[in-house]
């Protein structure tokens, strides 16, 4: 019996036992399917079994069907944000330093420094704005953070609390706080970076008490951005720098009741860098009796600065505050001097004074930790620390420095080892830093090599793991480029990153391709020397493997001398582009994935009559047994199988005696398509999206090339075409999949197919409000969950209030189940294996769990309601639909993979079915027919 029939035979099982589907062409928003139903479905497979496909032409209903509300779309329900990127501010120790508060994007979290668990103690802020600033309180168990937006709330955060918010405004850029002896305990002085516009910043202080309006007083001006601000000494030095001038205030009554009576005296250093980073220490035992004119002596603090500059220099300034003075009082001609120190090669992002004040602690992008002995001249380096350092802190003991790096990840490494005692990582996604909206001097970089759309840049290829729930996605060495610096990262996603959707944090990470991270990556004429980029991540039904597509592009700079226009330049630099197809096995013994077979260029070759770079243009796995399935810009669908690895005839086997595979396509074939003359001249690059059914039978393909889009349809046992479907892509091809009896297509509009009728069941607009050119740019996203029979659809906005628009529906009806207002455009958007859920990354890489409301999930709290969709232009935008013939180019390749009959059930299989809470355990029918399937198909997993 064919694999066709016996697919057959199960869905007339699944009919006879109640499953309904949707037919379009009756006014009935759904209705039982028939054994009519199936007759038309198994007739058009046979033919096609037989080498021949049916040519039908099929007339769509002009009754329009708008998309409308269920009753039950308020049982979805979404997770408050897990995680996120960590902002560009310094850690914060607790005063025992037995926790450690890191800032995201809306949150605060709490970490334990030493067994690195997030404690229940998250502080989420308001959802407008984001923070920039947060500093400890006198009040060492009160927490003070800025947003944005100009609010400053108190936060109790021992007790995850909010005690307090103040409305200052204007926008906030920085927040420090100072340990002022007030006689009144509720009331501290608060200090902050404000912006009126891009020529006016200043220092405010700010005094603030509870339940009492907030007195502003400011304290400085300035023309230029001030990007660094640090309160010393309870507030009776203020330093703070702006671009290359150095900017020291002292007072010597900070704390009077009325802060207009506060007066700061202002001096200001040039220094011959842009400043990128900056640190004070203030020695109190070493303090000067100053006597200026006739006034009565005042005391004159001894101030150490050490400013990182943007050009690798380390400038150390010894009591800078006394030389000043000295001059000024005409006790010295000289201006205050600097010891220059020198080892980084790019801007140096972070500096810090030791607590004894005899060392410097500096980082940048070379991703050592230098470690500067002042008396004796000497350095000491820890190397390798995976990512650029972004900021150093010192603990309130010394015995440890916690630093943040640029792959959005902490650490904590003692003093006296140089070892790390605590690390955390989260969501490592390309971002772009908010805290400050300017950026330093422009460094001159030559021209990355390859220019990526924000479509694509946005897009973050990742998959979930069947078997363990957990998330693997393609992650950059750099989060996001310094905006200390303002030089350049290499954000092309070479690392394999697993994460643990519960906690946002990462389980492992492992390079997929060749890195430059931790060596020098820039070329003799100043040009990013940038590695390859993961554009396809995809793993098998069983987690056992694991296919990635990479390319890599040679720069510019190195193939303008081949050409002569810029017409040119672009054809070689796809010609000359380098692309791999890898497989990877997973080795349970080291927790960690293998390379096994590498396959250069698998779809170089001719397309359109010219030779071309062989660009994959999509991956996917097949959901029944070990395999995959490519795509590329030659228009040639491979289907890739692994087989033991022989020699001589006798199987392979490594050290562990465990046996070794190949993989190597099974078949290819090649689509027709009708060749635009324009499209030659267009140097329009193609798209094409993959899409294979829940038993591996059905190959879906929509293909999109200049004007002309198709969708083929695939039988994955011989090769051959069932059908191929014209007229249901609009617009740029974003998303597919297949539902049972349903094929899902997302362009312009939404488009549910029925592959038993052969025939739209309902399609609309997106109904985003954003122009054309917007949805280009920020691309909507596609979940398909065959095993709960629903979609998911992700559409930018361009309201203020949310920027997308998350939906979830049933494939046989065109009313939503539910939708959902997300406050930022999504880069991944995933159905969650082990149970009916949807996962969803934003920009800031903040997860979200998008459940039913029955299903109990722990350790996430659901707050976000639901929110309807209008339905204004929401109509079935086709009138009529058809199929047309195609003759496929079929090569039988089938000795390269095992054919055995034998139905194979593992273990894990028989686990998901039957492993789940109580409260989502479905009756005993469903689940005799879920293990009837397993033992009723043929499956080809690796024995």
């Amino acid at each position: 019996m064919s694999r066709h029939k016996r697919k057959l035979e199960r869905q007339e099982g699944a009919v006879e036992n109640g499953r309904s589907s949707k037919r379009a062409k009756t006014k009935q928003s759904q209705v039982n399917a028939t054994q009519g139903d199936i007759t038309i479905l198994k007739e058009s497979l046979e033919h096609a079994v037989d080498g021949t496909t049916a040519e039908t032409v099929t007339t769509i209903s002009e009754e329009k069907k708008k998309p409308s509300k269920r009753a039950d779309s308020s049982t979805w329900t979404v997770s408050e944000a897990i995680g996120g990127s960590l902002q560009d501010l310094d850690p914060i120790f607790s005063t025992d330093e037995q926790f450690l508060l890191l800032a995201y994007g809306t949150s605060v979290g709490i970490y334990h420094t030493e067994s690195a668990d997030l404690q229940s103690r998250t502080l989420r802020t308001t959802r407008l704005g984001h923070i920039t600033g947060f500093a400890i309180a006198s009040d060492d168990s009160r927490l003070y953070i800025s947003l944005s937006t100009g609010l400053i709330e108190l936060w109790k955060w021992t007790k995850e609390k909010r005690l307090s918010k103040w409305d200052t405004k204007s926008q906030i850029y920085s927040l420090k706080t100072a340990r002022h002896a007030i006689s009144d305990s509720k009331c501290d002085i608060v200090y902050t970076v404000d912006c009126e516009s891009p020529r006016d910043w200043r220092i405010t202080a700010h005094r603030l008490r509870i339940g009492d309006k907030a007195q502003l007083h400011t304290l400085y001006k300035s023309q230029d951005p001030i990007t660094q601000l640090k309160v010393l000494d309870d507030g009776r030095v203020v330093v703070a720098s702006a671009g290359q001038r150095l900017i020291i205030g002292t007072t010597h009554e900070p704390d009077l009741l009325n802060l207009k009576d506060v007066s700061y005296t202002w001096r200001e250093i040039e220094s011959s860098e842009w400043i990128s980073g900056l640190d004070v220490k203030v020695s109190i035992d070493n303090r000067l009796k100053a006597k200026a004119n006739n006034s009565q002596p005042q005391e004159v603090p001894s101030i150490n600065v050490v400013v990182g500059g943007l050009k690798g220099s380390l400038f150390s300034y010894q009591d800078v505050l006394g030389n000043l003075w000295r001059k000024e009082s005409n006790q010295t001609s000289m201006a205050p001097f600097s010891q220059r120190l020198h080892w980084h090669r790019n801007g140096v992002s972070a500096v810090k004074w030791s607590l004894d004040g005899n060392y410097i602690i500096s980082g940048g992008m070379e991703t050592v930790l230098v470690l500067w002995q002042l008396d004796t001249g000497k350095k000491q380096f820890l190397p390798h620390l995976s990512a650029a350092i972004e900021s150093i802190v010192v603990s309130p003991s010394g015995l440890c420095y916690a630093i943040r790096l640029a792959n959005n990840s902490v650490k904590i490494i003692s003093t006296t080892e140089l070892q790390p005692t605590f690390s955390m990582s989260g969501v490592q996604i390309s971002h772009q830093n908010q805290v400050f909206a300017m950026s330093a001097p422009h460094v001159p970089i030559v021209g990355l090599s390859h220019r990526r759309t924000r479509a694509e840049r946005i897009r973050v290829p990742a998959t979930m793991s069947p078997s363990s729930g957990q998330l693997l996605l393609a992650a950059p060495a750099a989060s996001s480029p310094s905006s200390r610096t303002g030089v350049p990262q290499d954000l092309n996603a070479a690392f394999l990153q697993t994460v643990d959707i519960k906690s946002g944090r990462q389980i492992s990470n492992q390079a997929l391709t060749r890195t430059k991270v931790t060596s020098l990556n820039m070329g003799p004429e100043a040009n990013i020397i940038e590695g390859p980029n993961v554009i396809l991540l995809q793993i098998s039904h069983d987690s056992q493997w694991l296919a990635t597509v990479d390319e890599w592009s040679p720069p510019i700079l190195d193939i303008d001398p081949l050409v002569i226009d810029a017409k040119a330049t672009f054809k070689e630099h796809r010609l000359r582009m380098e692309v791999f197809l890898k497989f990877w096995a997973w080795n349970s013994d080291k927790n960690t994935w293998e390379l096994t077979s590498r396959v250069d260029g698998p779809h170089t070759g001719q397309s359109c009559g010219s030779r071309i770079g062989g660009k994959v243009l999509d991956l996917n796995a097949d959901p029944s047994s070990v395999g995959f399935a490519t795509v590329g810009e030659d228009r040639i669908i491979k289907l890739w199988r692994a087989k033991k690895r022989k020699r001589n005839g006798v199987e392979v086997r490594n050290k562990d005696k465990k046996l070794l595979f190949d993989w190597s396509c099974r078949f290819s074939i090649t689509l027709p398509i009708n060749i635009n003359p324009l499209y030659l001249q267009s140097f329009t690059p193609p798209h094409a999206k993959l899409a294979i059914s829940e038993d591996g039978s059905l190959l879906a393909v929509g293909h999109q090339l200049s004007t002309d889009a198709l969708v083929h349809m695939i039988d994955t046992d011989n090769g051959n075409t069932v059908s191929t479907l014209t007229d249901l892509i609009s617009g740029h091809l974003q998303g597919l999949g297949i539902i049972h009896r349903y094929l899902v297509l997302l362009s312009n509009e939404l488009v549910v197919w029925d592959l038993v009728d052969n025939e739209i069941c309902w399609s609309f607009s997106l109904g985003s409000d954003a122009p054309e050119s917007k949805r280009i740019h920020e691309p909507a996203h596609l979940a398909i969950d065959q095993r709960n029979q629903t979609f998911a659809v992700s559409v930018p906005k361009s309201s203020k209030k949310a920027l997308s628009r998350l939906t979830i529906f049933d494939p046989s009806s065109p009313n939503y189940l539910s939708t959902h207002e997300l406050p930022r455009n999504l880069k991944v958007l995933l159905s969650l294996t082990q149970r009916k859920a949807y996962l969803a990354i934003d920009t800031r890489a903040e997860i979200r769990i998008i459940t039913p409301r029955s299903q109990t999930v722990q350790a996430l709290k659901f707050s976000v309601p639901s929110q309807e969709i209008s339905t204004a232009g929401l109509e079935n935008l086709f009138i009529n639909g058809q199929t047309t013939k195609v003759d496929p180019v079929f090569k039988d390749d089938r000795s390269l993979s095992d054919s055995d009959d034998i139905a194979v059930v593992r273990q894990h299989q028989l686990t998901e079915i039957f492993d789940r809470p109580s409260s989502e355990l479905p009756s005993m029918t469903i689940l005799f027919q879920e293990v009837a399937k397993l033992f009723s198909k043929k499956d080809k997993q690796i024995k």
